[in-house]
């Protein structure tokens, strides 16, 4: 092939010259790194997701069987131990193997699965399933057992999309374990507001944790210095939690440095409304907590039967989707999504749209386990969870965007 290169003349080249850091394209900022980091000068401690390798064996909507699936799969691996012998079965219907459960059968160590190993996680946005934490069934737990310890351990968190995703940066507060992939295909990293550790027996302080563990403060008190020397001394820690979160929702801090946190975890600089960030990150908070609790949008439901679900989707007009229209199943159209609910993204996805995505029957094709969505509002009893979840989910977008909408400016004051 020959190249004209009087065609080469016309074109109007670009020289790029690379920075100190060695990007070409997408290039960093070198402000970015004067701003103090999220681990370290904010966060004791963070951690990934939950990694499990096996997602369809310890995750499910109906609880019942998650018990089963998981209890079959100890089951099987403990047999194998009993055997005693070097070839291992390679059926996915009975196993799912992962470097660390080989390891674990060379260690020659049973999976003893116990009632609190069942839990509820954020599986993706918004979308609640049952999970085994079993030790024995997860690939790599990360640092959940210091995040949440026991099934009655109460604390709340964010996470974030990981450094070197292909994922737009989100954040998203939740008061249960993440799972790794909760993006999607992309890791991510928590961030909780506190940590616990094994409250030794011999302590004096051993009766000040019932369940065993004892509650930290996860926010540094370098933070704490650090924030009070800025903005006086009636900062509290939760003021420099729900700041970060807030800030981390501004569309400017997303938009000025999208190169940055496409490859670092997010820095944290300092600006003029303090308060108004926090404030608005105690919203947003509040908001994405307790998302089962908004009021549902006042959608046109047309049609009527029962509300079980197989698999949602937009109604098409021409090649395109009308994304007003939700068809939810046979029976029954959502009409009258307002285009602005779409404008809360979460990663890839708007959060309406990871409804439709991950409240679908699905079969895993190793497996054969089908994960039915129904089975969670069946075991809740609430017949309508899922179509007023889809509902929900368009309140809480909406309501997201106003308070996006109304943030502070992005008034950086330690800029050296």
């Amino acid at each position: 092939m020959t190249v004209d290169n009087d065609y080469l003349d016309d074109i109007d080249w670009q020289r790029i010259t690379p920075n100190d850091h060695g990007d070409w394209i997408n290039q960093r900022r070198d402000d970015f790194e004067k701003y103090s980091p999220i681990e370290l000068a904010h966060f004791e401690s963070w951690g990934r997701g939950f990694e499990t390798s096996r997602d369809a064996w310890v995750y499910g909507f109906s609880e019942a069987a998650l018990i089963r699936k998981s209890n079959k799969m100890s089951t099987a691996f403990n047999n194998e131990l009993e055997a005693d012998s070097l070839e291992s079965t390679n059926d996915p219907k009975e196993i799912s193997w992962s470097s660390s459960l080989r390891a674990r059968l060379t260690q020659k160590r049973p999976i003893d699965i116990e009632k609190d190993d069942f839990r509820t996680s954020m599986y993706r946005p918004f979308n609640k399933q049952a999970v085994c934490v079993s030790e024995g069934l997860i690939h790599r737990p990360g640092k959940f057992h210091r995040f949440f310890p026991t099934a009655e351990t109460e604390n709340v968190g964010f996470y974030v999309v990981g450094a070197g995703s292909d994922r737009p940066f989100a954040a998203l507060m939740t008061d249960l374990i993440p799972d790794l992939a909760m993006w999607g295909s992309s890791s991510g990293q928590f961030f909780p507001r506190y940590s616990f550790e094994k409250t030794a027996e011999d302590t004096l302080f051993a009766g000040d944790a019932a369940s065993g563990y004892t509650r930290f403060d996860n926010i540094t008190d370098l933070a704490l210095k650090d924030y009070r020397v800025a903005y006086g001394g009636q900062v509290a820690k939760d003021d420099i939690f729900y700041y970060v979160y807030g800030l981390l929702h501004s569309p400017t801090y997303r938009s000025e440095f999208a190169a940055d946190l496409k490859k670092t975890l997010p820095r944290i600089p300092k600006v003029k409304d303090f308060a108004g960030f926090a404030d608005a990150g105690r919203k947003l908070a509040d908001l994405h907590l307790n998302y089962e609790s908004a009021e549902p949008y006042p959608l046109d439901e047309i049609g009527e039967g029962s509300f079980r679900v197989q698999k949602m989707a937009f109604v098409k007009a021409g090649k395109d989707k009308d994304k007003s229209t939700i068809i939810y199943n046979s029976s029954i159209t959502l009409n009258g999504i307002p285009e602005d609910a779409y404008r809360y993204m979460l990663g890839s996805r708007s959060a309406i749209e990871w409804i439709i995505d991950r409240y679908q029957v699905k079969t895993d094709k190793a497996s054969g386990i089908v994960n039915d969505p129904n089975d969670w509002a069946d075991e809740h009893n609430e017949p309508r969870y899922i179509i007023d979840l889809v509902k929900r989910i368009v309140t809480v977008s909406i309501e997201t965007m106003k308070i996006v909408d109304s943030l502070p400016a992005l008034d950086i004051i330690d800029k050296e």
